[in-house]
């Protein structure tokens, strides 16, 4: 049995999408929204710059926004599986 793929590229203001089964393309898409809207979002959520939330976009990883019933919190955290130390 092969496995599927998934690419996602994430550009300036698209993140297209291709989905591969057993060497082939099954499926592409593409939105609007890129890494500009990601970091003014992180910035938004954060209360921070657009320059801070830029550098913790690149350099820290991926911010989670977790959803709770109990709180309204702005809590977020950053998190990076690659990042070694």
């Amino acid at each position: 049995m092969d496995l599927g793929a998934l690419v996602l590229d994430i550009g300036g203001g698209t993140s297209s999408v291709a989905l591969f089964m057993e060497g082939n393309v099954i499926y592409t898409h593409t939105i609007p929204i890129g890494g500009i809207q990601i970091t003014k979002d992180i910035a938004t959520v954060l209360s921070i710059s657009a320059e801070e939330a830029e550098r913790l976009k690149v350099f820290e990883g991926t911010v989670f926004m977790p959803e709770t019933a109990q709180t309204k919190s702005k809590t977020a955290y950053i998190w990076n599986p690659f990042k070694r130390g």
